[in-house]
C-alpha cells in the first residue's frame, strides 16, 4: 500500500515552532538578567529595568507600523530583519559596561518582538485550512516550552560562566534556529509554491464570499473592531495578573516553594491552554471555544477573590489565570480572521495587538502602585473580575448578529456615514 505524503503545511508547522523558540521563547529569560546583570553593572534594579519601559513603548508603536508595510514589503524579509536585530540585541549586552548601551537594547528588541506576534499567526492561517487553530496552539506553546528549557541552560551558564556569556548564547541561538527554520522552511503562502493549504480541496467560492471587504478606515470606524479592541485590553490586563501568582502567593505567608507552584501553574496555563484553545475551535467553533476558555479565566478571580490559602485551590486559579495569555496567542488571531479575513487582515491585528500591548503596559504600572497602595491583591484580583466580565459581555455582543463573522452591510453603512463628513474625496486608506 503506498504511504499518502505528508501535506507540506506541517514541515512549515515545525519550523514556526522553531521559529517560536528562538525569539519568544528566549524573550521569556530575559528577566533572569535583571538581577545579576544590574548588580554586576552596579545599576539599581528599578534604573536597569527601565529599558524595559522604552522596549513597551516601542512595542506599541511599532505593531501597527508592521500591519502596514507586511503589505508592501515580503512579510518573511520584515521577519528576517526583526530576527536579526533580536538576536543581535542580545549578543550586544556582553559588550556593556553601563546604562547607554541598554536603552538602545530596549530599542532593538522593542522594535522587533511585535513582528514574531504578527508574522506566525499569517503564515499558520494561510497554510491550514483544516486543524488550523490545533496548528496556532502547537506553535505558541512551543514558546513556553522552550522557555523553560532555555531558562534551565540560562541558569546553567550564569553559574558556570557568567550573565555575558549567557546573553551570547541566547543571541546564537535565536539566530540559528530562527534564521534557518525562515530562510529554508517557511513560505508565507502555499499557492507561491502551487500548493493549497492544509485540508482545502480547491479555491471555493465560499473562501471568497467569505473575506470581508471593508476598508482599512471602514473597519476601524466598524463595531466589531471596537469590540475586538476591548477584549484585547481585558487579555492584556489578565495576562500582567498573571505575573503576581508567585508574589501573592508569598504574600499570603506561603513558602518559596508554594509561590514557585503557583507560578508554575501559571507557565502551565499559559503552554496548555494555547493547545487545548487550538483543539476547542476546531472540535466545537471559534465561538464555543473561545467562551469556554474565557469564562474559565474570568471564574478563576472568584476563587482568589475568596481568600483562600488552599495550595490546591490557588494553583488551579493560577493554572486558570494562565488562560489569557493562550487567548493572545490564539484566541486574538483567529477572532480577527472571523471578522476581517482580508487584504487588511494584517493591518488591522496589529493594531488590535497595539491595543493589547498598551492594556499590557499600562496595567503594569497602575496594578503594582494599587497594590502598594492598599497593601493586599484583592483590588488587583477585582479589577481582573470586571475585566473578564467585560470580556465576555463584549464577546456575546460580536456574536449577537446572526452574521457575525460578516461585518459588510450594516457596519459598511454606519461607517460610511462617519466618513463622509470627513472625507470630501470619499477616498479610503
Amino acid at each position: 500500500m503506498r504511504r499518502k505524503k505528508i501535506h507540506p503545511a506541517w514541515k512549515v508547522l515545525v519550523c514556526c515552532c522553531l521559529i517560536q523558540a528562538g525569539t519568544l521563547g528566549a524573550a521569556l529569560c530575559a528577566s533572569m538578567f535583571y538581577t545579576p546583570v544590574s548588580q554586576s553593572l552596579e545599576i539599581p534594579l528599578g534604573t536597569f529595568t527601565m529599558y524595559v519601559t522604552v522596549q513597551g513603548i516601542l512595542s506599541v508603536a511599532a505593531s501597527p507600523v508592521y500591519g502596514n508595510l507586511i503589505q508592501k514589503i515580503s512579510g518573511k524579509t520584515l521577519m528576517t530583519i526583526a530576527v536579526v536585530l533580536y538576536g543581535v540585541s542580545w549578543i550586544v549586552p556582553a559588550l556593556s559596561q553601563g546604562m547607554a548601551l541598554w536603552y538602545l537594547i530596549g530599542v532593538m528588541r522593542g522594535v522587533s518582538i511585535p513582528m514574531f506576534f504578527l508574522f506566525i499567526p499569517i503564515v499558520i492561517q494561510n497554510w491550514f485550512e483544516e486543524k488550523r487553530g490545533m496548528a496556532l496552539g502547537i506553535a505558541t506553546a512551543c514558546t513556553g516550552f522552550s522557555g523553560a528549557i532555555i531558562n534551565y541552560g540560562i541558569s546553567w551558564l550564569m553559574d558556570f560562566a557568567g550573565w555575558r556569556l549567557a546573553s551570547i548564547f541566547c543571541g546564537i541561538f535565536c539566530l540559528l534556529a530562527s534564521l534557518f527554520a525562515l530562510l529554508f522552511g517557511v513560505t508565507m503562502e502555499p499557492e507561491k509554491k502551487g500548493l493549497l493549504p492544509y485540508g482545502s480541496k480547491s479555491h471555493a467560492a465560499e473562501m471568497i464570499s467569505s473575506k470581508c471587504t471593508l476598508t482599512a478606515k471602514e473597519i476601524l470606524h466598524s463595531r466589531p473592531f471596537w469590540l475586538m479592541a476591548i477584549m484585547m485590553g481585558t487579555f492584556g490586563v489578565g495576562s500582567v495578573i498573571s505575573q503576581y501568582m508567585a508574589s501573592y502567593a508569598l504574600h499570603l505567608g506561603g513558602t518559596l516553594q508554594m509561590a514557585g507552584a503557583c507560578a508554575t501553574a501559571a507557565l502551565l496555563g499559559n503552554s496548555i491552554g494555547k493547545i487545548l484553545l487550538g483543539f476547542l475551535n476546531d472540535r466545537l467553533g471559534i465561538k464555543k471555544g473561545n467562551g469556554i476558555l474565557m469564562i474559565l479565566a474570568a471564574a478563576s478571580f472568584v476563587l482568589f477573590l475568596s481568600g483562600s490559602r488552599w495550595i490546591v485551590l490557588l494553583c488551579t486559579a493560577s493554572f486558570a489565570v494562565g488562560f489569557y495569555n493562550s487567548m493572545i496567542s490564539v484566541s486574538a488571531p483567529t477572532l480577527t480572521r472571523m471578522c476581517f479575513w482580508g487584504e487588511n487582515y494584517s493591518k488591522i491585528y496589529s493594531w488590535l495587538m497595539a491595543c493589547q500591548s498598551l492594556a499590557n503596559a499600562v496595567s503594569v504600572s497602575l496594578l503594582g502602585r494599587t497594590v502598594d497602595y492598599f497593601e493586599s491583591y484583592r483590588p488587583v484580583f477585582f479589577v481582573g473580575f470586571v475585566g473578564g466580565m467585560l470580556c465576555l459581555f463584549t464577546y456575546y455582543l460580536l456574536f449577537k448578529e446572526e452574521n457575525y463573522g460578516t461585518v459588510t452591510s450594516k457596519d459598511r453603512e454606519r461607517s460610511g456615514r462617519r466618513i463622509a463628513g470627513r472625507q470630501s474625496d470619499g477616498q479610503s486608506v
